[in-house]
C-alpha cells in the first residue's frame, strides 16, 4: 500500500508535471501558454494543496484541453483550420501521431492530479472532523515509527527536484541559439553555482520566462 500511496501522491504527480509543463511551454507557444505559465508560477511558489488544486483546475486544465483540441483540429487535413494562426493553438506538426500521444499523456496527468488532489482534500477534511484530542504522549511518538521507506524516498525526490528542474533548464537553454536561450543558460549557470541564489531568486526565472512568452505571443499576434 505504501508504494501505491507514494506514486499516487499529488505532490509526486506535481513534480512530474512541472518539467513537462516547461517542455510544453517551449514546444507549443500559443495563447494557452499564458494559463500554463500562471499555473507553473503558482505551483512553484505555493505548497498548499488547496491552492495547487484550484490552480490546476482553473489554469492548467483549460490550457491542456485547449492545446489538445486545437492541435488535433490543425492536423485533421482541413486546409481552413491549418491556415488559422499558430498563436491560437493551431500548430501543424509533421509527426502528429507522436504529438497526440505526448499531449494526451500531459492532459491525463493533469486530470489525475486534479482527481488525486481532490480526494486528498476530502480525506483531510474528514480526518479533521473525526480527529479526537490527542494527549501529550501521542505527540511525542518518534518519527521513525511514522515514516516508511516510500515516504522517505518521496521526500528525497522532492528535495532533489531542484536539480531535475536545472536539468530541464539546461536542456532548453541549449536547444536553440538566440538571446532568449542565452539568458536561460545564464540562469542555469548561476543557479548551479549558488543554489542559495536559486532558492531566493527562482521567481526571477519565472518572470523571465513569462516575459519571453508574452513577447513571442505579441509577435505572433502583431
Amino acid at each position: 500500500m505504501e508504494i501505491v500511496a507514494f506514486f499516487t501522491s499529488p505532490f509526486f504527480i506535481l513534480r512530474v508535471l512541472q518539467p513537462i509543463a516547461v517542455w510544453i511551454l517551449f514546444k507549443y507557444q500559443s495563447i494557452f501558454s499564458l494559463l500554463l505559465t500562471l499555473w507553473l508560477f503558482i505551483t512553484t511558489m505555493s505548497t498548499d494543496l488547496k491552492t495547487i488544486y484550484r490552480a490546476t483546475l482553473f489554469a492548467a486544465a483549460p490550457s491542456a484541453l485547449g492545446l489538445f483540441y486545437t492541435l488535433y483540429l490543425a492536423n485533421t487535413g482541413n486546409a481552413d483550420l491549418e491556415n488559422l494562426p499558430s498563436w491560437c493553438g493551431f500548430i501543424k506538426k509533421d509527426t502528429y501521431a507522436l504529438e497526440y500521444v505526448l499531449t494526451f499523456i500531459y492532459a491525463f496527468l493533469i486530470a489525475l492530479l486534479i482527481r488525486v488532489a481532490s480526494n486528498n482534500l476530502k480525506a483531510s477534511s474528514k480526518r479533521k472532523a473525526r480527529r479526537p484530542r490527542r494527549n501529550a504522549t501521542v505527540k511525542k511518538m518518534s518519527i521513525s515509527e511514522n515514516l516508511g521507506f516510500w515516504k522517505i524516498l518521496f521526500a528525497f525526490i522532492v528535495s532533489y527536484s531542484f536539480f531535475i528542474a536545472l536539468g530541464v533548464l539546461f536542456w532548453i537553454g541549449l536547444s536553440q541559439v538566440n538571446i532568449f536561450h542565452l539568458g536561460l543558460t545564464l540562469f542555469f549557470v548561476v543557479f548551479l553555482v549558488n543554489p542559495k541564489i536559486a532558492s531566493k531568486y527562482w521567481i526571477g526565472l519565472l518572470l523571465y520566462i513569462c516575459f519571453a512568452i508574452f513577447l513571442r505571443y505579441r509577435h505572433h499576434v502583431v
